[in-house]
């Protein structure tokens, strides 16, 4: 099958250009491309390994982990040869090629952290059950991400030499002719690969040009340049400085120039330094102030308390992201999140101590290690949802179900961004059904929502009994659970059972609001819940 090759790729220049300038000096760092889906991130990462001579193409998986990225114990090789050596993983394989990294936001930290670190240094080292070896894995990176799924770290973003935002063409022009691409290739491939190959040959060889000529490209000249217009513009490090000198460079090599020129330093200043640039210019320094000192016994009354004042506040505060509210309200404030990065707890597993709260609790330096307060790493992630949906006879009328499994759906979209576990149940006739085990909901919208059907009795109780157990497993391993019952409150009140979490009622009734009837209203009242009308689920989960 043809791929759609870099060069057919219309209305994404500046994408392109940073992509080369990446392959052509490592120096550059990884490439991020931020933009809605459909903006062909992904054909441009498969097109650059193409560019290279046919270079590995290597793509990381979202559920991926340490051991698969770096590598791990080859268990065939001990097992069968009696051998112990490590195996090589997604990133030494990468090696020479194109590490293509969707949807990067999503990833954890830790492994972000490591994808830069191996695209900066070119090498992998794989340390398990007493093996240590190294791999080569000089790659490009190139990460993806859709803003509208969440944002990356500052910390994290900061690390990626180049940033491109990617957007769908608006010229009709463009348009038309991303059409004619597609048309041509889908209808004759052979046509398609012939149309493209002189282009694709020409792209392959100035690249390999480029990358031969760029050491001997001479920077003196731009340097108090580019020194002096990252700092006139709040630019914090020196990674922006560094990545738009190595981009220049690399430009100019492409540009067959044996110095950076002007033309060089406009072409690339924007993809090195728009996602460093301060929200805000720069003020001028201020002269510093003297601020009265603190007695000795203010500053032991605040250890003694915990700490600092911004520990004592993210530990003591209420929580402003909280709804703790219950009962009929109207849309507002998600319910309440799980702890945030940063915040403390008791455990051996963090990555350093908490000195204020260790010493505020114990007059004496703890000896056993169990005593110690550790600062936790948390992952910023929502609570789990259990989606719990009413598909009994009352459903089907007046397309009620079909809307719900909109709402459902969009709910679960949600839940990805916000990487959220959720469960899907549904009850109906005499029995309660799981749609989606307790887990990360997948990328696209779930199928078998959208395949829902309805009919018989309505077992609420005993959907309510399965949503208690649910939380109560749920519960021991992650806070702060969430139950969505969608209903139209259409069935008996007596003896419903607690469900032992936040619960929000999600009123499918196409007249309630408008002097409708009230039963999922009355049923909210019973369950101490939330209640909320069908169309407004996404104001109080955002």
């Amino acid at each position: 099958m043809v791929k759609l090759p870099l060069s057919a790729i219309v209305g994404q220049d500046e994408a392109i250009l940073a992509l080369q300038l990446a392959a052509i000096d490592p120096a550059v760092g990884g490439v991020l491309l931020r933009g809605p889906r459909g903006t062909a991130k992904s054909s441009m990462a498969r097109g650059l390994a193409a560019w290279l001579d046919g270079a590995p193409f290597v793509e990381l998986p979202l559920g991926a982990d340490e051991d698969k990225l770096v590598g791990s114990l080859d268990l065939q090789a001990v097992l069968g040869e009696r051998e112990v050596r490590a195996q090589r993983g997604l990133l030494a394989r990468a090696d020479g090629g194109v590490l293509y990294a969707d949807e990067v936001n999503l990833l954890p930290d830790h492994l972000v952290d490591l994808l830069l670190d191996t695209a900066a240094s070119g090498v992998v080292r794989v340390e398990r059950e007493g093996v240590s070896q190294e791999h080569a894995a000089a790659c490009v990176l190139v990460g993806t991400m859709n803003p509208d799924e969440g944002e990356l770290r500052p910390q994290l973003l900061d690390r990626f030499g180049l940033c491109v935002d990617v957007t769908t063409p608006v010229d009709p022009a463009e348009r038309s002719a991303v059409l004619r691409q597609r048309l041509l290739l889908r209808d004759d491939q052979a046509a398609f690969a012939g149309q493209h190959a002189s282009a694709e040959s020409e792209a392959r060889d100035r690249l390999r040009a480029a990358r031969e000529r760029v050491s001997s490209v001479r920077c003196d000249a731009v340097l108090d340049r580019i020194a002096a217009e990252c700092a006139d513009n709040g630019v914090d490090g020196l990674r922006g400085d560094l990545a738009w000198l190595a981009a220049a460079r690399a430009h100019a090599a492409l540009s067959g120039h044996d110095e950076i020129t002007e033309s060089d330093l406009a072409d690339t200043r924007d993809m090195a330094l728009r996602h460093r640039l301060p929200e805000s210019p720069p003020e001028p320094p201020q002269p510093p102030s003297r601020r009265p000192q603190e007695s000795r016994s203010t500053t032991e009354n605040k250890t003694a308390s915990g700490g600092s004042e911004r520990e004592s506040t993210a530990q003591d505060a209420p929580r402003a992201d909280a709804d703790t509210t219950r009962g009929e309200g109207s849309v507002g404030a998600s319910p309440a999140t799980p702890a945030q990065r940063g915040r403390h707890r008791v455990s051996s597993g963090g990555r350093s101590i908490a000195w204020a709260r260790t010493l505020a609790q114990a007059p004496e330096l703890p000896s056993e290690r169990n005593a110690l307060h550790w600062r936790s790493r948390w992952r910023k992630q929502g609570g789990p949802w259990i989606l719990l949906l009413d598909c009994s006879a009352s459903m089907l009328r007046n397309g009620v179900l079909a809307r719900t499994q909109g709402a459902v759906l969009a709910l679960l979209r949600d839940a990805y961004r916000q990487r959220r576990e959720v469960a899907v149940l549904r009850f109906a006739g005499d029995r309660v059904d799981t749609l989606h085990p307790m887990g990360r909901p997948p990328k696209e919208a779930l199928d078998f929502v959208r395949v829902v059907r309805g009919g018989g009795g309505t077992p609420l109780r005993e959907g309510l009994s399965a949503a208690r157990d649910l939380v109560r497993r749920a519960s021991s391993r992650a806070p702060d659970v969430t139950l969505w019952l969608f209903t139209d409150g259409r069935a008996s009140l007596d003896d419903l059972p607690d469900p032992g979490c936040a619960v929000t009622v999600v009123d499918t009734d196409p007249h309630a609001g408008r002097g409708g009837t009230r039963h999922a209203e009355r049923l909210a009242h019973v369950l101490n819940a939330h209640h909320t009308l069908l169309g407004t689920t996404r104001q109080r989960a955002a």
